[in-house]
């Protein structure tokens, strides 16, 4: 972990609609403006969406409450569905697919991954030739703060786990969880 320097989470790449491929940052809002600047460089032929909103229940979660500077894929542009409707898990999770069995590679199509692959090599090529990631790891103690500050202490709560040190320490679900 500790050669670690950033965590980009890309399970929701490739995913139907939008223009273009955006990022999430999780609790680092000091990210944004790297994101902005690196979007600007690239020329993208869409207004890339750069957002600040920590979330607890993605494969990036290991990492973050590890003290990492985390982002996720983001749609850019999401009235831009391409015809696909809610339901089919694309917007919002209603009566969604996603992490089933159900979630396959034919809710995508080789257009939208071609376009995500392209964006995320781009992205990953400029993070590791930048001089500094403007987000260092924190310690245990500022992600406790940052989850709690975002309001995700009950969350984890939910997960079987008094505090994130412990959730840190096992992972998201306990051994005798019944969540699934």
């Amino acid at each position: 972990m500790e050669r670690i320097k950033f965590m980009l989470n890309l399970d929701a790449a490739g995913r139907p609609g939008g223009s273009g491929m955006g990022i999430s940052v999780e609790g680092r809002p000091v990210l944004l403006s790297f994101f902005r600047s690196m979007a600007d460089d690239m020329k993208l032929p869409y207004e890339m969406v750069l957002v600040d909103q920590f979330t607890v229940g993605s494969d990036h979660v290991p990492f973050v409450l590890q003290g990492m500077p985390t982002a996720n894929h983001e749609v850019s542009d999401p009235e831009r569905t391409s015809g696909w409707r809610p339901e089919m898990g694309i917007h919002n999770d209603i009566i969604s697919w996603r992490e089933t069995v159900e979630d396959t590679i034919d809710k995508t199509t080789p257009e939208f991954a071609r376009r995500d692959a392209i964006t995320v090599v781009r992205i990953m090529l400029r993070l590791a030739n930048a001089d500094e990631i403007p987000a260092r790891r924190f310690t245990m103690e500022e992600t406790v703060k940052l989850i709690e500050e975002r309001e995700y202490t009950e969350r984890l709560y939910n997960r079987r786990y008094r505090t994130p040190e412990e959730l840190a320490e096992h992972g998201v679900f306990a051994p005798d969880s019944s969540l699934f």
